[in-house]
């Protein structure tokens, strides 16, 4: 008697990483928590989310959350995130990212031309600030992301909405394109809002 076998074909995940970047020092983070209880709740809801979106938190340059490295539990609320407290777990087997979104949130001033350069994803400036609408163009222009939202109300609910429809979007699709929903997405999201792209 013969043995079978067979051979299947398994597509690889693809897993799509959402980078906050945010200012260091004395700056007041309110602005990302409803955007860090959002996903930290999806994320504690779905855990098959592990294997397709990796949120990455940074303040100042330094990574002080990285849920590949970092598992959100009950405990892992936004204070603990933002202060880097939750605990690390050995690595996650090596698995990459192979598409992703930089959201720089910061003012004017604190927005980091060589982060925005480095940056190994495309990125967002959302500039928060009373003066955010006047220095839009040029933090675009001399940033050079690839779009730039202003945000002078710090409107905690657009930003929690690009992140939530980031995740839901590009995250959960088969073939994660990052340009091209930032193409299509990002403005009707920031309708009302200064805005420059390109």
């Amino acid at each position: 008697m013969s043995e079978l076998s067979f051979e299947i074909e398994v597509d690889s995940l693809v897993r799509t990483e959402l980078v906050l970047d945010l200012p260091g020092g004395e700056w007041n983070p309110a602005i990302v928590v409803p955007v860090l209880t959002e996903l930290s709740d999806k994320m504690l809801a779905q855990p098959h989310l592990d294997s397709v979106f990796r949120l990455v938190v940074q303040r100042a340059g330094v990574t002080v959350f990285d849920s590949a490295f970092q598992p959100l539990n009950i405990n892992s609320h936004p204070d603990a995130i933002l202060r880097g407290v939750v605990p690390r777990r050995a690595s996650d087997g090596g698995m990459k990212s192979q598409a992703g979104m930089t959201l720089m949130i910061a003012s004017a001033e604190e927005l980091d031309s060589d982060r925005v350069r480095k940056s190994a994803w495309p990125v967002i400036a959302w500039v928060v600030g009373a003066d955010a609408n006047e220095l839009c163009v040029r933090v675009h222009r001399e940033c050079k992301p690839a779009r730039t939202v202003a945000d002078p109300g710090g409107s905690a609910d657009r930003l929690a909405l690009v992140c939530s429809r980031f995740l839901d979007e590009v995250a959960m699709s088969e073939q994660p394109d990052v340009s091209c929903w930032m193409d299509n997405r990002v403005s009707p999201i920031t309708e009302g809002m200064g805005y420059v792209a390109g």
